[in-house]
């Protein structure tokens, strides 16, 4: 008897698992793998010879294919958020990247895989948050020290370059988004310093792009306490639904508590209402032909 031969991604698969892996690792080794299988199935469909029956079948395969993903929800910079709520709007879960789980952007041929597996996915939605300590007026506060000292500090010097340039990556991801005629959502702090980056300043100059002022208490963000924390935010997008969405302030009725250290921590993490608002946004902005 002749025993069958295992799919080579189940092997693969199956040797992650016996590895002692951090868990956040495995599960991003695993779905490049589940991705790779997904795309090689696709390309055996489309681009090997086939009996007439089936080859009728293969633009809808396709075409069933790029709809999927014109629902999929992705995240740069980022642990799974959006992804975990997507189904819960009709939208399907996409990939989520981040330090934490294996993803680091600071390394060239990661950028550049990252940017060539967008290209070829073509996500409906990206949610683009790069990291904003950094640019933050309150990390004087915390490290004690002046603007202008900071300046002079080579080691500081050292991480805001580092972190202007996964800045500049964010933008070249949204920048992709525009040109392949998906949309996207940018994310930083609205007091950041970050607004004053030139080719921010450029994303924001094209052509149907919109720079929304969100106050984060409106999508419930609060301290343990439940005092509500404003964190005012901007939001970069190309979607009008996901615009008028997020462009809401508070109303006034509350006192909020400062988001200062534990707190600022807590603030950094998106709500479940946040994520609702931009996934509900989005799914309305499918039943339209443009952004």
């Amino acid at each position: 008897t002749t025993s069958k031969t295992q799919n080579p991604h189940q092997t693969a698969r199956d040797n992650v698992r016996t590895k002692n892996l951090p868990k956040g690792v495995r599960k991003r080794i695993l779905g490049h793998i589940n991705e790779h299988e997904r795309q090689s199935k696709l390309h055996h469909a489309l681009f090997t010879e086939h009996p007439p029956a089936e080859a009728e079948e293969i633009p809808a395969l396709y075409s069933a294919v790029r709809n999927l993903n014109q629902r999929t929800v992705a995240e740069v910079f980022s642990p799974p958020r959006a992804s975990k709520r997507a189904r819960l709007h009709q939208l399907h879960p996409g990939r989520a990247f981040d330090l934490l789980l294996g993803d680091a952007f600071l390394i060239k041929e990661n950028r550049v895989r990252l940017l060539d597996h967008l290209r070829k996915t073509r996500y409906g939605l990206v949610i683009v948050s790069p990291p904003c300590t950094l640019f933050s007026s309150l990390q004087y506060l915390t490290l004690g020290k002046s603007k202008a000292s900071l300046a002079e500090d080579i080691v500081y010097q050292v991480k805001l370059r580092k972190a202007i340039k996964l800045l500049h990556f964010a933008i070249e991801v949204c920048e992709l988004q525009q040109e392949i005629e998906q949309r996207f959502v940018f994310e930083h702090p609205w007091g950041a310093s970050s607004w004053n980056d030139i080719k921010l300043g450029q994303l924001m100059g094209k052509k149907g792009v919109m720079l929304a002022r969100g106050d984060q208490c409106r999508f419930e963000l609060c301290d343990q306490a439940g005092t509500p924390i404003r964190k005012r935010t901007g939001f970069i997008t190309n979607c009008q639904h996901i615009f008028k969405a997020l462009n809401v302030q508070c109303t006034g009725e509350h006192f909020h508590a400062h988001a200062f250290r534990k707190k600022a921590l807590r603030a950094a993490e998106y709500t479940d209402a946040l994520v609702d608002a931009i996934l509900k946004a989005f799914r309305t902005c499918l039943l339209y032909t443009s952004p």
